[in-house]
């Protein structure tokens, strides 16, 4: 007599079933994990290299704003103002809006007073300070000349300062490094630029 077993397979009934498969956890590796940070930290360092560069511009830009504002103002004050004054000579004090000037030879020179310049200004008395508010009507920031850790305007007037006899000149600095330079002769009425960006 033959036994037969009471067990039935499941694989005896359905031959051709599809094995499914058992689910493995899977992550990633250590190898695949460090080559990810590589790569986001050379993204970072180029990114960050772009924002600098972008720094650099916006503030070359802005000195180039305020290069064209000086000079325009300047230009203007000696050719039209000085004309509709009546050509005053080199003693005469005139007043032009609120503020008392001389010219040199057709030049504006210097102011009479520091009236003008806020109190507590760096270098309140010096005519390159008061040049600077008598041409902005929201002047840009100035600095006293041995500041060495903010970013503003450094007021200078001479030729030991600035490079040039009779003249007036204002340094652009940020952290102690000087990056724009902006220089206006008042015994032939140029105004220059250089900047060190």
């Amino acid at each position: 007599m033959s036994y037969i077993s009471p067990i039935i397979l499941i694989s005896d009934l359905v031959p051709d079933m599809v094995k499914v498969p058992i689910p493995r956890y899977s992550g990633f590796t250590l190898v695949e994990l460090i080559v990810v940070i590589v790569i986001l930290g050379i993204l970072g360092t180029v990114a960050l290299g772009k924002f600098e560069d972008l720094t650099d511009d916006a503030e070359s830009a802005k000195v180039d704003m305020i290069f064209a504002t000086a000079s325009s103002y300047l230009s203007k004050m000696n050719s039209i103002r000085y004309a509709l004054e009546g050509s005053p000579d080199n003693a005469t004090f005139v007043t032009i809006d609120g503020v008392s000037v001389r010219f040199f030879n057709g030049s504006v020179r210097n102011t009479q007073t520091n009236a003008h310049v806020p109190v507590g200004t760096p270098n309140r008395n010096n005519q390159a300070t008061r040049f600077w508010y008598m041409m902005f009507s929201v002047p840009p920031p100035v600095i006293g000349r041995n500041d060495n850790s903010s970013t503003g305007w450094a007021m200078y007037t001479g030729a030991a300062s600035c490079g040039v006899n009779r003249s007036r000149c204002w340094k652009y600095r940020r952290g102690g490094t000087e990056l724009a330079v902006i220089t206006y002769e008042f015994n032939n009425g140029t105004t220059t630029l250089v900047k060190n960006f």
